[in-house]
Order: C-alpha cells, then structure tokens, then sequence
C-alpha cells in the first residue's frame, strides 16, 4: 500500500479528486464519461503536470477490454452506468457509448495499492471491489 495515493472511482466533475489533491496526496482519477476525464484533466492541468494526478478514461470492470456505457444526459451524467435503465433513471435520455475497461487488479498493478479507494460507479461498485485480491487491500 502507497500511504499518499488515492484512487477516485468515477471522479465525475473531479470535487472529490480536488479534496484529495488538496490534503496532499497523490491521485488516479479513473472516469468513464471521455468528456467529463478531459474536464478533470484540463481543471487540474497543473497537477498533471506534475505527476500528482493521472486521470483515466476508462470505466472499472471485470477485465481489461471495453464495454458498452450508458451516459446519462441533464444531470451532469451522475447516473452514467453500465446498465441502460439506470442512467435513464427520472425520464432521462441516455447516449450509447464504447469504452475501454481496466480491472481493479491491472489498475493496481500498474499504480500501486492505494491508501484510500473512493468507489461511486452507480451499482456497479461490486466490479471493482470483488476484484481486489485480499493481500493488497486499501486501509
């Protein structure tokens, strides 16, 4: 475990990315929406530049591939998701898109194990945390 990095799982806007960056640690800022990850790149270009935030556009999934997204449209994509239903939630329209997808354990592996894991992917959390393996678990 890597005591200043944090993982933000469907960073959205990037508010809660920007709270981790400010208390100082380090962050993978992991979103599915490929103009919401621009967004987040672009408010926190200077800590990109940096090296302390890498932000990732993919979704988190079982495996390593890509996958069918459901964005959510009018209401800043918050019920963006793998499943169709959910993002048209409240007579929202929803826009197909493919997206790569990264697993837990690749993310991991590459990164390193983060202190802290920030998980909000709209009743899809059970993909990324079923995936980690018991031995390399965040506080």
């Amino acid at each position: 475990m890597i005591k200043d990095l944090v993982f933000d799982i469907g960073a959205n806007n990037g508010d809660d990315t920007g709270y981790y960056l400010r208390r100082g640690f380090r962050v993978v800022a992991v979103e599915a929406v490929p103009e919401y990850a621009r967004e987040v790149q672009d408010r926190f270009r200077t800590y990109v530049e940096t090296g302390t935030l890498t932000v990732l556009p993919v979704a988190v999934g079982e495996q390593d591939g890509s996958t069918e997204f459901f964005v959510s449209e009018g209401n800043r994509g918050v019920w963006s998701s793998f499943d169709a239903e959910g993002a048209r939630k409240n007579g929202l329209k929803a826009t197909r898109i493919t997206v790569p997808t990264r697993s837990i354990r690749s993310l991991f592996a590459e990164y390193g194990v983060p202190y802290y894991l920030k998980v909000d992917i709209e009743g899809f959390d059970h993909l990324c945390l079923s995936g980690i393996d018991p031995d390399d678990q965040p506080q």
